[in-house]
């Protein structure tokens, strides 16, 4: 069931080309079309050939006491970074059924939910008919291919986990939590206006980098900061962004 697509996940590789490292992006790309059965030479440069189908259905699963509980549709676009999650991504191409299976964890997830994640999409993953894929992906070293199959997600600071309460309460300093009526701070970031991300980062004004946009909520308010080095494109997922929010 692994394929080479199941060793970009685990190694948390983010981008298959960057500007810095294009040609070694670019023999990432190729082998992974070659293995795929496409001919490399047909890919253009600006345009590379997307890696699965964009009209699949995905589901998630969080990960809570060894068990698995299906989101809704609105809640699947909301991950919590002290919790865990099964991702599963399914499509067809040319008569042929494929699932990609991704196990998220939160940087504050614990121990215990991301063990039980593993296991659990193992057997999800052999229960499927057709053609399965599964991987590894840690909050902050998510490749493109994982935001691509959200299309738009937002990724709260806290948990629902019972194993998350608990290590809660077990810490002197408690951790920030997202609060509806309360102040957060989002960073907004994205790969195309259909492709959007809001993380939330420390309510703090170290958080805040030139290159990006952000989102400042404060119980029912909303503000907006634009970084000197962006650009109009970020600002108009800034705004996309603020409609979901």
């Amino acid at each position: 069931k692994l394929s080479i697509l199941s060793c970009i996940f685990s190694i948390g590789l983010r981008m298959l080309c960057r500007s810095c490292t294009r040609q070694g992006g670019r023999k990432w790309q190729a082998a992974i079309f070659k293995h795929q059965g496409y001919d490399v030479a047909e890919i253009p440069d600006d345009k590379p050939r997307q890696l699965i189908s964009s009209n699949g259905c995905l589901k998630v699963w969080l990960v809570d006491r060894g068990c698995v509980t299906l989101l809704c549709t609105e809640e699947q676009e909301q991950l919590y970074n002290g919790d865990c999650y099964i991702i599963q991504y399914s499509y067809a191409e040319d008569g042929k059924d494929y699932h990609l299976f991704l196990a998220w964890f939160g940087q504050d997830s614990v121990q215990e939910d991301r063990v039980a994640t593993v296991s659990l999409m193992s057997s999800m993953a052999d229960s499927v008919k057709g053609r399965a894929v599964v991987g590894q992906v840690l909050e902050g070293r998510e490749p493109e291919l994982f935001f691509l199959v959200f299309k738009s997600l937002i990724i709260f600071k806290g948990g629902r986990s019972t194993a998350y309460k608990n290590s809660i309460l077990q810490k002197s300093n408690r951790t920030e939590q997202y609060q509806k009526d309360g102040a957060a701070l989002f960073r907004v970031q994205g790969l195309r206006p259909d492709c959007i991300q809001a993380i939330q980062v420390h309510l703090a004004a170290s958080s805040l980098n030139s290159s990006h946009c952000y989102i400042l909520q404060d119980g029912a308010s909303f503000f907006t900061w634009l970084g000197s080095l962006s650009s109009p494109s970020d600002h108009v997922l800034l705004d996309r962004m603020m409609d979901k929010l």
